[in-house]
């Protein structure tokens, strides 16, 4: 990634996954169930201040905007105040500082905030801090490839991205001390989240190890047979064990797809004495690595449980049962809403799956309210985020949005009614790539 798309990708990762992301990634999917449509007004949160950034490296760069042309009589516009703009940074003429000159402080901050993480990391010992240290490896090597890689003049018509993948992947070069680790830790041991990290390193790399092909994602099941998130993530990656792996998922007694695990773990490993910022840089990291390459299953039960497959008797049986176990026992807001979609599609009552949304919606009004589009790396921006982080890695995303509710005195109809529809414009541009071709973005 260039440092200067660092500042919009790290903004982006935030407020996608940790100010309940769920509503965002809804409207995303168009996921369409037997429930009443809000007003316009109630559609979505405030959205990111600036378009969802290219991080994955596969993906197409947008194409330049023309801009008009200055008249020659008209003043030069004066240049837009930044003052506090990042906490810690201090232009030495004290002028506001540029874009150029944020991008690369943050730059600099994520990097030294990354290898404060994996060095503390690496000091806990054990295996599940060392297959993370590992992994945030692996992540920075992919991102310095893509440093290195230069932009790509593409003429239309051509094919740009496989010019630029080609481009890419010359340029990287895998190091294979951190990867090859990884990948032994997860093949020879018996812990099902070392096993998620060494899929999620074969996933985020350009040119996978040949270590890889010995993982097998059958792994996670065998050592985690009773939670269904692993088998719905098997039914992601195995399209030819789909119907056997989803019906397992739909007997499971528990449902932990261990979402929010990597940017939490790393989180609690760093030093106490951590600069703010950089703590909040790597957090932000973790998020995005897991929202732009981890494997939502429960997305792959909604396919599955479609309109059309739930008119045959015994496909509704098994996405009846399916959803209650998304809906009772997992913790996360997306994976509820994903099951009472396909309780939808089965006659379930919408009321309850109305108001969770609703709720989930106004609580995303008081995140993004919160933290000011033009400055949120500010101090207090920063403090405010890491907080709220802090909380709902406490207390699960659906009562940490019910507290915030309860905290701003205000109630879920008031809040919608100062929701912005523009997320859905921003997001209807998006596409999720099929696993395999790349990274699936949760």
């Amino acid at each position: 990634m260039r440092p200067e798309a660092n500042r919009l990708a790290l903004r982006a990762a935030w407020v996608i996954a940790v100010a309940l992301w769920a509503v965002a990634l809804w409207m995303w999917f168009d996921i369409r169930g037997a429930t009443v449509v809000p007003p316009p007004a109630a559609v979505a949160a405030a959205p990111p201040a600036k378009p969802p950034p290219v991080f994955v490296a596969e993906r197409q760069r947008p194409a330049p905007v023309d801009r008009p042309a200055v008249v020659a009589s008209a003043p030069p516009a004066p240049a837009r105040a930044l003052p506090q703009a990042v906490c810690g940074f201090d232009t030495p003429t004290g002028a506001a500082p540029s874009e150029t000159e944020i991008d690369a402080f943050l730059a600099r901050q994520r990097q030294a905030g990354l290898q404060r993480a994996i060095d503390a990391l690496q000091a806990r010992g054990g295996v599940q801090p060392l297959a993370m240290a590992l992994l945030l490896e692996v992540s920075r090597n992919r991102e310095q490839a893509e440093q290195r890689t230069p932009v790509v003049a593409c003429q239309p018509g051509a094919d740009c991205d496989a010019k630029r993948k080609g481009l890419v992947d010359n340029a990287y070069v895998q190091a294979p001390l951190p990867s090859d680790r990884l990948l032994e830790l997860a093949r020879n041991g018996d812990d099902p989240w070392v096993v998620q990290l060494g899929l999620l390193a074969c996933d985020l790399q350009f040119n996978a190890p040949k270590g890889c092909s010995a993982l097998s994602p059958r792994r996670l099941t065998q050592l985690d047979p009773d939670n269904a998130a692993a088998w719905l993530e098997l039914a992601t990656r195995e399209a030819s064990g789909q119907d056997e792996a989803l019906f397992r998922a739909s007997q499971a007694s528990r449902y932990d797809s261990r979402w929010g695990q990597l940017a939490a773990r790393i989180d609690e490993a760093m030093p106490p004495d951590m600069p703010a910022l950089q703590r909040l840089t790597v957090v932000e990291h973790a998020i995005g690595l897991m929202s732009a390459y981890g494997v939502s299953g429960s997305l792959t039960a909604n396919r599955y449980c479609s309109d059309a497959a739930v008119r045959d008797a015994n496909r509704a049986q098994l996405c009846d049962q399916l959803a209650r176990t998304m809906v009772q026992r997992s913790p996360g807001s997306l994976d509820v809403l994903l099951g009472h979609t396909i309780g939808a599609r089965l006659g379930w009552p919408a009321e309850q799956r109305q108001a969770l949304r609703d709720a989930v919606q106004a609580a995303s009004v008081l995140t993004t309210k919160a933290t000011p589009g033009d400055a949120p790396y500010a101090c207090a921006a920063v403090d405010a985020q890491l907080k709220q982080f802090h909380e709902t890695q406490r207390s699960g995303e659906l009562v940490a949005a019910q507290r915030a509710i309860e905290r701003s005195g205000l109630s879920v109809a008031e809040l919608l009614g100062r929701a912005d529809a523009r997320p859905a414009r921003a997001l209807a541009g998006l596409s999720t790539p099929a696993p395999g071709s790349a990274p699936t973005s949760r």
